[in-house]
């Protein structure tokens, strides 16, 4: 009689240790996991200039860098730039990524939207051309300008080049071109007729 009693008490200890462990694996609560984002530069082999004449004739021009290979590889295909002198066009910027190989470009132009708080594209005329043309944002991140628009103005008659760089500025754009990093930096020669 001894041993039932031992034997069924000892099992219903074992019972209640049992459900005890389960019961505190269910209780223990998840360790708590860290949101991270990491934000990483840009991977851009392609950028089309679109400008479009601000005159009655609303002529649309596209102008293509492009570097489908990166660098070190082949030299980048690279269209002038023909504008009119004495002139205002409006100016859209996409950038395209065509490194998976397939021959097309990945347009990223809309995450830099969604990220507009975090880039900045400079636009800086060189050398002679910097007399007869003016570069200025047209749009905003609603606190800084951003450049994915933009409008150009030209003077008089001028060849040059026009340097643009597109800055990635998580937490610390100031609406100047110095914080950051550049995903992409490019020149295309303009001529201005």
């Amino acid at each position: 009689m001894n041993s039932k009693i031992w034997f069924y008490s000892f099992t219903l200890l074992a019972l209640v240790g049992a459900f005890s462990a389960c019961k505190k694996d269910e209780e223990e609560p998840e360790p708590e996991t860290t949101h991270t984002h990491v934000h990483e530069e840009e991977v851009i082999t392609t950028v089309e200039l679109h400008l479009t004449k601000s005159d009655s004739t609303a002529k649309e021009s596209e102008f293509t860098w492009s570097d489908a290979d990166g660098p070190g590889g082949n030299e980048p295909s690279i269209d002038t730039v023909f504008l009119d002198s004495s002139s205002v066009y409006k100016s859209d910027l996409h950038f395209g990524d065509e490194s998976d190989g397939h021959g097309h470009a990945h347009d990223v132009t809309h995450e830099l939207e969604e990220e507009a708080d975090e880039h900045l594209i400079c636009f800086d005329p060189m050398d002679k051309l910097a007399q007869s043309l003016q570069v200025t944002r047209t749009d905003s991140d609603g606190k800084y300008e951003v450049g994915l628009k933009s409008e150009w103005k030209t003077s008089g008659a001028s060849t040059g080049k026009i340097k643009i760089t597109l800055k990635h500025q998580p937490g610390v754009k100031d609406g100047s071109c110095s914080p950051g990093e550049t995903d992409i930096e490019i020149e295309f020669p303009v001529v201005i007729k």
